[in-house]
Order: structure tokens, then sequence, then C-alpha cells
């Protein structure tokens, strides 16, 4: 008898400190730990800003801009022809009041701050003829959407602010003659239009 009671009693230590062990072992690995070792990582998502202008009558922003005076046939006649338009040109013909719907310029904008549309013009809101007695250029205005700008430094410039949806907004892209210094020659008159958007 008094062999066995050390060995029970060794047996109840043993127990003891085993379940002790576990019990550590489960403190060690709880949700609680695992949360504050969590506590140290942070993840952050960054979105870039997207603000760019698309047109869906020239593939590189790039418009060159054809007229007649008086008419595409006289035009043409008077000067004996001309090439196969490109997929970025628009001919139209001229007159007092006229105007000409270019097509729809696409704006997308995830930006929340104002922005400007430049609309760079090679011949200072003119339309020009290469002939020799055409030297005189026809002005005109360049609508964008519900706005009518004119060209100041070569430059026609609308003013926007905000965030478009999805898709992107569509602007309406005209040219509008308000009047013309008559007696014009007879002869086809160009510019070429380059737009770009950026933040201000």
């Amino acid at each position: 008898m008094r062999k066995k009671a050390p060995i029970a009693v060794f047996c109840m230590l043993a127990l003891c400190a085993g379940a002790q062990k576990n019990t550590e072992m489960i403190i060690v690995n709880s949700p609680a730990d695992a949360t504050k070792t969590m506590e140290g990582i942070r993840i952050e998502g960054f979105v870039p800003d997207v603000l760019k202008i698309s047109l869906d009558f020239a593939p590189d922003n790039s418009a060159l801009l054809v007229g007649y005076y008086p008419s595409e046939a006289a035009a043409r006649q008077a000067s004996g022809g001309s090439a196969p338009p490109s997929p970025g040109d628009r001919s139209f013909s001229i007159h007092p009041g006229k105007v000409v719907d270019l097509g729809s310029a696409i704006l997308v904008s995830n930006v929340v701050g104002p922005y400007t549309i430049s609309v760079f013009s090679a011949n200072d809101g003119h339309l020009t003829s290469a002939e020799a007695e055409a030297k005189a250029g026809i002005p005109y205005s360049l609508g964008l959407g519900d706005r009518l700008s004119r060209a100041e430094s070569r430059v026609f410039r609308f003013s926007g602010s905000g965030k478009s949806h999805a898709g992107g907004i569509r602007l309406k892209v005209f040219l509008v003659f308000d009047e013309l210094a008559l007696p014009l020659p007879h002869s086809t008159y160009t510019d070429e239009l380059s737009f770009v958007v950026s933040a201000n």
C-alpha cells in the first residue's frame, strides 16, 4: 500500500503538468492573440486618377477640317480635284450662319476637381487656303457640349469639373460660321484641331 501511494501521487502530478501544458498551448494559439498579431498588418488600395478625352470622328484626337466655298463641287472643280479624305477628315461647305456638326468628344473622369479641355488650332481658329489668291482665313467658333469658344493664341478652351459616369460624357463638337468677309475666292479651306484635357 505504501508503494502504491507514491505512484498515485506521481500520476496525479503528471496529469496536472500535462493539463497545464495544454492550457498554455491553447492560450498561445487563441483567436485573441491572433487578432493582436494581425493588428500590425494594414492593407490599402489606390485608384489612380483617370482624366481622358477621345473623339468618335478622329482616331488620334486630331481632326483635319476641310471646308469648301461656295460648295464642295465648285471647290473641287476650281482646285482640279483632291485626294480621298482620311478617317480623321471632316468635309463640309461654308456659308454664313452655318453650323457644322463634327461628331462627339467622350470625356472620362474620376477626378472631383476642375479640368480644362484645350483644343489646339493649327491656323489660330481660321480655315485657310493654300492657294495664293485665298490668303485671308475664314474665322469660326468652336462648340463643345453647350458652350461656344473663340480661339485665343491658337487655343479654344473649355472648363469643367467632377466625375463622369462609367461610359463617359458625350459632348457634341461643332463649328459655327458667324460672318464671312465676302467675296471669298472659290477654294478649299482647312484647319487641324487637336484635343487635350488636363486637371487644373
